[in-house]
C-alpha cells in the first residue's frame, strides 16, 4: 500500500492559514480555500495537468480521490450549466421586443436546449444585435458540444476504469487502461489506474511467490522431518502428540493416526515403569520452568519389544491458551546395546587382568610352596608349609588339608586356615564322596547338593573336596569353603567358590599330592603297617588311632564306647599240640569271624599275639556286656579245620571296658579292659568278666 503525503509538508504552507491542516485532510485540491483548489477554480481541465505532475496527487490519489474528483467536474458543468441558463433568462428578458426577429435564435436555442449543441443558425442580421446575438447562440453551441463530447467521452473513460477495476479484482493482472485518449485528466487518471494496477500486481505476485516459497519450503521440511531417522514431534502440556513424523510408524511400530488419535496416551502410557517418573518430572519442567526436555529413557512398542529413546524437546508457540513443545526423539537401542557390550567386555577385560595378576601371585606363592615342600623330611613339616601357604592362596576362604592316617583307614586334617569349618578333623574315607570317586567334588547349592558325611553341620556357603592323588594313589583330600556373603544371590546359594579358586585347589592338590607321595616313600621305613600281615585285621597301633578318634568323637557327642578284650584260652598248649601252622590257622579263622560279626562302625583289631581288641562306638556297658557274652558262646561253637582235620573246641577268655565308665582316655579305658580279661583268667577262663576295682 502507498504512503500517503502530507501537501502541507511539500508546500510548507502556513499551517493556521491552510484549510488542509486544520481537516486533516490529504485531498488538497478537493478542500475548498486550499492554494491549489483556489488555482484551478474556474478552469479546472485547463489546469489539471497541473495536478497530475503533483507528488501529493500522485500519492494520495485513489477510486475514492477520483470519484470525488468526478463530482468537482459534475458540479462544475452544473454551475457552467446554470450560467447558460441565467444569460438565457438575460437574453429573454432583452428580446421580449424582439421575439419575432428572434424566433430564429429562439428556435436554435431551443435546440440546443433539447440536446442538439450541434445546431446552427445564420449569422446574417439587419440588427447588429441579433446578429451579435446569433453570434454569441452559435458559440454557445459549439461550447456545449465541446462540453457534451467531452463529458461522454469521459463517462466512457470512467466505465472503461471501473470495468479495469472489475476485471483486475478477479485476478486480470495484465489488464492496462489506454492513455491515447484526448481528455488529459483521462489520461492522467488512466495513468494513476495503471500505476496502481502494475502496484497491486506486483503486491499480489509477490504475494503468490512467497506462498509458493512457504509451500516449497513446506514440502521440503516435510521431506525432510519424513526421511530423518530422528523422530519430530508436536505436543501439549498433557503429552497428546499433535503432530509425528511418519519415520515414527519404522521405530515405534504404531501407526501416526494411532498416536495422534488415539484417546489413550500412547506415547507417554507405554514408557517402561521404572522410568516413567522422572520422564514425567522432566517434561513438567520444560512448561512450568522452560527447560530443556532431554531424557534417555524406555518405551515398549506396539510388538512388545522395549527400546531406548532419547528425546529432547523446547516450548516454540501458544495457541488458543494452549502451549505446545516441539521435540525429537532418536533410536537408541543398538547404541545401549553397545554401551551395554563395551561395558562387558570392559568387565571382563577387567576380570582377565585381576585374573591373570592373580594367577601370577597365585603362581609364584605355588612355586615357593613347592619348593619349601621338596625340603621338608616329615609329613608335619608339610603341613606347617601347606597351611601357611594355603591361607595365602585362599585368603578369604576356609579349608584343610587331609591326609590318611597309616591305616588308610582315616582321613585326619594335617593343616588347617580359616574359622567355622563345618568338616570334621578326623573322619572316614567314606564319607568324602570326593575320596569316594577319585574325583572333585563341588557343591554349590547347600540346600539341594550331594553333602558330604564328613561335615558336621551344612556350611553356609558352597564347598569342594578334591582328592589329592599321586602315582594313580588318593594320598588325602583337599577341603575348600567359600566364606563369601553373596547378598544378592538366590536363595540357598550364599557364597559360591569362583572358577579361579577352583582350579588353583585342583594344581595345589596336584603339588601337594606329589609332595605328600615323596614323603610317604621316604616315610615307608618308618611308619609300620596298620595291618596284622597273618589276619588281615588292624594292628595294634590302628586300633590306638581309631580308638582315639572315638573317645573325641564321643566326647564331643556324649556318647559311649564299649571295649571288648579277648584272648584265646591255652593257646600255647594248643601250639604245642597241633603246631604253629595249625596256630595261625586258627588265629586267621577267628580274625575271618571277627570281621563278619560286627557292625561296620566297629572297629576289631590284633592286640597282640593271640589278644584281639573289639571297639564298639557308641556303645553303652549293657550292650557291650551282651556282646561279649554272644561273642564268647559263638566261639565255642566254632569248626576250625587244618588238613583235614577238625582242632576241637576253641574257648577265649573276654575283658569288657566302656569309656568313660572306666575310663577317660583311650589308654585308660583299654587298660581297664585288659584288667578285665585278666579277672577273666583268674576266674578259670572261658568267660567274660567286667572290670571292676579290686578290693
Amino acid at each position: 500500500m502507498k504512503k500517503k503525503v502530507k501537501c502541507w509538508e511539500i508546500f510548507a504552507c502556513a499551517e493556521k492559514e491552510c484549510p488542509s491542516y486544520e481537516l486533516k485532510e490529504l485531498k488538497c485540491w478537493l478542500t475548498s480555500g486550499t492554494h491549489c483548489r483556489d488555482e484551478i477554480q474556474g478552469r479546472y481541465l485547463e489546469k489539471m495537468a497541473m495536478c497530475l505532475d503533483c507528488e501529493v496527487f500522485k500519492a494520495n490519489m485513489d477510486v475514492s480521490s477520483m470519484k470525488e474528483t468526478i463530482k468537482v467536474i459534475d458540479k462544475q458543468f452544473k454551475e457552467f450549466t446554470a450560467m447558460v441558463d441565467e444569460r438565457d433568462k438575460e437574453l429573454e428578458d432583452t428580446s421580449m421586443e424582439l421575439s419575432i426577429g428572434l424566433s430564429e435564435t429562439l428556435d436554435a436555442l431551443n435546440k440546443i436546449a433539447s440536446g442538439d449543441p450541434h445546431v446552427r443558425i445564420s449569422e446574417a442580421s439587419q440588427n447588429e444585435l441579433i446578429a451579435k446575438l446569433k453570434q454569441t447562440v452559435n458559440r454557445t453551441a459549439e461550447g456545449i458540444g465541446t462540453i457534451v463530447d467531452q463529458s461522454h467521452e469521459f463517462a466512457i473513460g470512467i466505465a472503461e476504469h471501473f470495468d479495469m477495476l472489475h476485471k483486475v479484482s478477479k485476478g486480470e493482472l495484465d489488464t492496462r487502461i489506454p492513455e491515447s485518449s484526448k481528455d488529459e485528466l483521462l489520461n492522467a487518471l488512466g495513468k494513476v489506474t495503471n500505476q496502481m494496477i502494475e502496484s497491486v500486481s506486483r503486491e499480489i505476485t509477490e504475494r503468490k511467490q512467497a506462498e509458493e516459497a512457504m509451500r516449497e519450503s513446506e514440502k521440503k521440511y516435510r521431506s525432510v522431518v519424513e526421511n530423518i531417522p530422528d523422530i519430530v514431534w508436536i505436543a501439549d502440556e498433557e503429552g497428546r502428540v499433535i503432530f509425528i513424523g511418519r519415520n515414527v510408524e519404522e521405530v515405534y511400530k504404531f501407526t501416526v493416526e494411532e498416536i495422534c488419535e488415539a484417546v489413550s496416551n500412547l506415547w507417554f502410557g507405554r514408557i517402561h515403569p521404572t522410568d516413567i517418573e522422572y520422564v514425567k518430572e522432566a517434561y513438567k519442567m520444560l512448561f512450568t520452568r522452560d527447560k530443556i526436555f532431554d531424557v534417555e529413557y524406555r518405551i515398549q512398542r506396539k510388538d512388545g519389544d522395549w527400546i531406548w529413546l532419547r528425546n529432547r524437546a523446547v516450548t516454540t508457540h501458544e495457541k488458543g491458551g494452549v502451549r505446545y513443545a516441539d521435540g525429537v526423539a532418536r533410536d537408541i537401542t543398538e547404541r545401549h546395546k553397545s554401551t551395554e557390550k563395551l561395558q562387558q567386555v570392559n568387565e571382563k577385560l577387567t576380570t582377565l587382568v585381576n585374573e591373570l595378576e592373580q594367577h601370577t601371585h597365585d603362581a609364584r606363592l605355588l612355586g615357593e610352596m613347592g619348593g619349601l615342600l621338596q625340603t621338608c623330611l616329615t609329613v608335619e613339616e608339610a603341613s606347617t608349609v601347606i597351611a601357611q601357604f594355603a591361607q595365602q592362596l585362599f585368603s578369604r576362604d576356609f579349608g584343610a588339608l587331609y591326609a590318611f592316617s597309616a591305616s588308610r583307614n582315616v582321613v585326619e586334617a594335617v593343616a588347617t586356615w580359616g574359622e567355622s569349618l563345618s568338616s570334621e578333623s578326623m573322619f572316614m574315607p567314606s564319607d568324602c564322596w570326593a575320596l569316594r570317586r577319585g574325583q572333585v567334588h563341588l557343591v554349590e547349592d547347600t540346600h539341594t547338593g550331594l553333602l558330604c558325611r564328613h561335615l558336621s553341620h551344612p556350611p553356609s556357603a558352597s564347598y569342594m573336596c578334591v582328592p589329592m592323588m599321586a602315582h594313580g594313589e588318593i594320598l588325602g583330600m583337599l577341603y575348600l569353603q567359600s566364606s563369601m556373603q553373596g547378598l544378592s544371590q538366590p536363595e540357598g546359594i550364599v557364597g559360591r567358590l569362583a572358577e579361579s579358586k577352583q582350579r588353583l585347589a585342583v594344581t595345589m592338590a596336584e603339588q601337594v599330592a606329589l609332595a605328600l607321595a615323596n614323603l610317604k616313600l621316604q616315610e615307608a621305613l618308618r611308619i609300620q603297617s596298620v595291618c596284622d600281615p597273618l589276619t588281615g585285621m588292624f594292628n595294634r597301633r590302628y586300633m590306638e588311632e581309631s580308638l582315639a578318634r572315638e573317645v573325641h568323637r564321643a566326647t564331643r557327642k556324649k556318647t559311649q564306647i564299649g571295649i571288648i578284650m579277648i584272648d584265646l584260652d591255652h593257646f600255647k598248649q594248643f601250639n604245642d599240640t597241633f603246631g604253629h601252622a595249625a596256630g595261625d590257622a586258627l588265629l586267621r579263622e577267628l580274625s575271618y569271624f571277627l570281621k563278619k560279626s560286627f557292625r561296620g562302625e566297629d572297629i576289631a583289631c590284633r592286640y597282640g599275639g593271640e589278644e584281639f581288641v573289639i571297639i564298639l562306638p557308641e556303645t553303652p556297658l549293657d550292650i557291650t556286656l551282651k556282646r561279649a557274652e554272644s561273642l564268647l558262646e559263638e566261639i565255642r561253637h566254632l569248626n576250625v579245620q587244618h588238613l583235614g582235620r577238625t582242632l576241637g573246641t576253641i574257648t577265649t577268655s573276654l575283658g569288657v571296658a566302656v569309656f568313660p565308665d572306666h575310663g577317660t582316655t583311650g589308654e585308660t579305658v583299654m587298660r581297664a579292659a585288659d584288667a578285665a580279661l585278666y579277672q577273666a583268667k583268674e576266674r578259670g577262663r572261658d568267660q567274660v568278666a567286667v572290670w571292676q576295682v579290686k578290693e
